[in-house]
C-alpha cells in the first residue's frame, strides 16, 4: 500500500461521521379558485388555525399553493399536480370548483375542503357526522343563505317588484343557490331575471342589458371568480344606480352597498385547525364536517344616496335576526379589528353616513360591531361600567328568539 493512501485512511477515520439528514418538512398542498391578493387575509386566518395546534409554515410545516385565479378549467390540472407530489395533506379554498377537483384528482391524499354547497350532495363525504373516504373539511353552506339576502332587498326596498340573480353556471352551487332564489322570489311575488356570467365580457353584457329588464335590485352569487372581479361589478353597479347584495363582506367594504354571509375568515381558521389534525395523524373520516355558527351582515352607509333611491336601510321594521341601529365608535378594539357600538333606534340610521356597518351573528347570540373603516386612532382606554344586556325580538337561525345587545354609558 502506497504512503498516499495509508495517509487517506487515517484521515477518514479521525474525520467525525456525516450528521444526520433533517427529516423533510411536511407539505400541505393549499388549492385555491381564487387568486393570492385578494386571499391575503384568508390565507392569514388559515396560518392562525396552523399555528394554534402548533405548526409555523417556514419552521414545521411547508405550503405549497396553487391559485387558479377565478379559471376553473385549471383547477383539475392543478389537484392531479399536487396529489402527485408528496403532500401530507391538500386543504381546499375557493368553493366548491376546488374541492370538486381535489376529490377527483385522489382518492388517497388526506383533503380538507371549504364548500359553499352541501358537501353530502356534492359527493365530497357520505355524511356530515361521518365523512368515511379522504375529505372532509368546512360546509359554508353559503347558496342556502342565498334566502336571506333576498329578505333583505326586500327591506331595503319595500316597493320593490323584480330582482336580477347573477350567477357562475359553471359553478356546481349554481343550481342549488338558483332554486333557493326562485323559490324566496315566488314568495314575494317578485319577478326575477336570471343572468349568468362566467368571463369578463359576459360581466359587461349582463350590465349592459340590465336596464331593459327594468330589475329593482340585483344579487350577486357567492363565486370565486366573481370576488375576483370585484372593483369591477361594483363600479358596474354604481354605473347603474342599482341597490345589490353580494355574498362576501370584502364588497361592503370596497364600495359596495351590503353584504350577508358566513364569517368567511373563521371559516379558513377551522380549516387550518383541520389541517393541523391531519398532520398530526387524525383521519378525515373521524372528522365530523364543520358548519359555521357566525353570520355578518355588513351594510357600507358611505355608498351614494344615488344606489339607494327609494331603499331604506334593512331591519328598520326590527324584523327578524336583524336589527337597525345607528354606530358610535367605542374607544377600545377588540381581537377581530373590529369597534364597539352603541344602538340606537332604526330611524337614526337616515341620512347618516358612518361606514361599513358590521353585524355578526352567532347562535344563539347576536353581536355587533362597526367593520374598519376611515377612522382616527383609538384614545387611550377610559374606565367603563358593566354593559347593560336587555333581550330583543330577534329569531335565529336555530328557530330561538334571543338578541343580546350591548349598551354603553
Amino acid at each position: 500500500m502506497r504512503r498516499r493512501e495509508v495517509i487517506g485512511l487515517f484521515c477518514a477515520a479521525l474525520t467525525p461521521p456525516a450528521r444526520a439528514q433533517q427529516p423533510a418538512l411536511p407539505v400541505i398542498g393549499f388549492l385555491s379558485s381564487r387568486s393570492p391578493a385578494e386571499s391575503a387575509h384568508l390565507v392569514a386566518a388559515f396560518r392562525v388555525g396552523l399555528q394554534e395546534a402548533g405548526f409555523v409554515e417556514g419552521r414545521n410545516v411547508h405550503i405549497e399553493y396553487r391559485w387558479a385565479e377565478g379559471s376553473y378549467d385549471r383547477l383539475r390540472e392543478m389537484a392531479q399536480e399536487l396529489a402527485r407530489r408528496p403532500v401530507a395533506v391538500i386543504a381546499t379554498a375557493g368553493g366548491t370548483p376546488s374541492a370538486v377537483a381535489a376529490k377527483a384528482a385522489t382518492s388517497s391524499v388526506p383533503i380538507i375542503f371549504l364548500t359553499g354547497g352541501d358537501p353530502v350532495r356534492l359527493g365530497l363525504v357520505e355524511s356530515l357526522s361521518r365523512p368515511v373516504g379522504n375529505a372532509t373539511g368546512i360546509g359554508q353552506f353559503t347558496s342556502i343563505l342565498a334566502t336571506k339576502r333576498v329578505d333583505l332587498l326586500r327591506e331595503l326596498l319595500p316597493t320593490a317588484s323584480s330582482v336580477m340573480h347573477l350567477f357562475n353556471p359553471k359553478n356546481r352551487n349554481a343550481e342549488i343557490e338558483v332554486a333557493e332564489v326562485q323559490q324566496a322570489a315566488q314568495a314575494l311575488r317578485w319577478t326575477l331575471h336570471f343572468a349568468s356570467a362566467s368571463t369578463d365580457p359576459e360581466i359587461e353584457g349582463v350590465f349592459e342589458t340590465m336596464a331593459r329588464t327594468g330589475a329593482d335590485a340585483l344579487l350577486v352569487m357567492t363565486d370565486p371568480f366573481f370576488d375576483s372581479r370585484r372593483e369591477r361589478l361594483i363600479m358596474l353597479t354604481r354605473r347603474q344606480a342599482i341597490p345589490a347584495i353580494y355574498g362576501q363582506r370584502e364588497y361592503a367594504l370596497a364600495g359596495g352597498l351590503m353584504s350577508y354571509r358566513t364569517n368567511f375568515a373563521d371559516t379558513y381558521r377551522q380549516a387550518g385547525a383541520y389541517a393541523a389534525r391531519v398532520l398530526g395523524g387524525a383521519k378525515p373520516a373521524d372528522l365530523p364536517v364543520a358548519q359555521p355558527t357566525k353570520f355578518e351582515l355588513v351594510i357600507n352607509l358611505r355608498t351614494p344616496r344615488r344606489a339607494f333611491n327609494s331603499a331604506r336601510p334593512p331591519g328598520s321594521g326590527r324584523r327578524g335576526d336583524r336589527v337597525a341601529y345607528g354606530v358610535r365608535p367605542s374607544r377600545s378594539t377588540n381581537s377581530n379589528n373590529s369597534r364597539s357600538v352603541s344602538i340606537a333606534p332604526a330611524r337614526a340610521l337616515a341620512g347618516r353616513q358612518n361606514g361599513p356597518v358590521r353585524s355578526s351573528y352567532a347562535q344563539p347570540r347576536l353581536t355587533m360591531g362597526l367593520a374598519n373603516s376611515e377612522s382616527p386612532p383609538p384614545s387611550p382606554p377610559r374606565k367603563r361600567a358593566a354593559p347593560e344586556s336587555r333581550p330583543g325580538a330577534s329569531r335565529g337561525f336555530n328557530g330561538q328568539s334571543h338578541l343580546a345587545m350591548q349598551k354603553w354609558p
